[in-house]
C-alpha cells in the first residue's frame, strides 16, 4: 500500500495569487463566476475528491462566507455538488439570472431594431451586445439554437434588413426560407457591405448642393466684372 499518496489540493494557488479566483464575499453578482472559476481550478490541478474539494473553496472566501459553508450540512458530509448548489441559491446566484430574463431581451431587440446600423464600428457593437445577451439564454437553455439565430435578424432596422437579404439570397441561393439565416452567413454579409476603406469611399465626393450654388455664383461675378 501507497503511504506517499500526494494530495493534488496542496498544489492549488493560494488567496490572492494571481492564478486564484478573485476572494468571494458573498456578493450575488460574483458568486457565479467565482464558482466556475473553482471548478475551472479543480480540474487544472485534477482535485477529484469531493471532501477536498469541499475544502479546498474555504480558502479562495472571506470570514463570512467560510462560516456559512462550514455549517452547511453538505460541506459536513462532503458532498461538493450539493455545496455548490446550496452556495449558488443562498448567495442569490438566481438574482444575477434575473437580469437576462426574455421580457428584457425582447425590449433590447426592439430597440435595437429602431437604431440604424451605418458602418462597421456600430455592426461590430451590436453583435457584442446580441451575443453578451442571446448568448447567455442559449447557454441556460432559455431559447433554442435556431431562436439564438432568428432573434439576431429582429434585431436589425427594417432598411438594412432589405439590403443584406438581397445579399444573402445572392449568395446562399439553396437556403430554406422557413429556417432563420445563421448569424455567421448575415456577419459575412454585413461585414463585407460595412467594409472599411472601400474604393469608393476614398473617391473624391460630389460638390454638395450648397457648394455648387455658391462655386456658381462666384463665377458669375467674375464673368460680370
Amino acid at each position: 500500500m501507497n503511504h506517499n499518496t500526494h494530495n493534488p489540493l496542496l498544489d492549488m494557488p493560494p488567496r490572492g495569487d494571481r492564478r486564484a479566483p478573485k476572494k468571494f464575499t458573498g456578493k450575488y453578482d460574483e458568486v457565479a463566476q467565482f464558482i466556475n472559476k473553482y471548478k475551472r481550478l479543480l480540474d487544472q490541478y485534477q482535485v477529484t475528491s469531493d471532501v477536498d474539494r469541499c475544502e479546498g473553496v474555504l480558502e479562495y472566501c472571506s470570514k463570512s462566507v467560510r462560516e456559512f459553508i462550514e455549517t452547511s450540512p453538505h460541506y459536513i458530509s462532503g458532498d461538493w455538488d450539493q455545496l455548490e448548489a446550496h452556495i449558488l441559491k443562498y448567495y442569490d446566484a438566481e438574482k444575477e439570472e434575473m437580469k437576462y430574463n426574455l421580457g428584457k431581451f425582447l425590449k433590447f431587440l426592439s430597440t435595437r431594431s429602431k437604431n440604424y446600423i451605418t458602418n462597421l464600428e456600430s455592426w461590430k457593437q451590436y453583435y457584442c451586445e446580441y451575443m453578451s445577451f442571446a448568448g447567455h439564454l442559449n447557454a441556460n437553455l432559455y431559447i433554442d439554437e435556431q431562436q439564438l439565430h432568428g432573434y439576431f435578424w429582429l434585431g436589425l432596422s427594417d432598411s438594412l434588413k432589405e439590403i443584406l437579404e438581397d445579399c444573402l439570397i445572392a449568395r446562399y441561393p439553396t437556403h430554406d426560407t422557413s429556417n432563420p439565416w445563421k448569424i455567421e452567413q448575415i456577419c459575412s454579409i454585413a461585414e463585407s457591405h460595412f467594409k472599411r476603406g472601400k474604393y469608393s469611399d476614398r473617391l473624391l465626393q460630389f460638390p454638395t448642393e450648397r457648394y455648387r450654388t455658391k462655386e456658381s455664383s462666384v463665377g458669375e461675378y467674375t464673368t460680370q466684372h
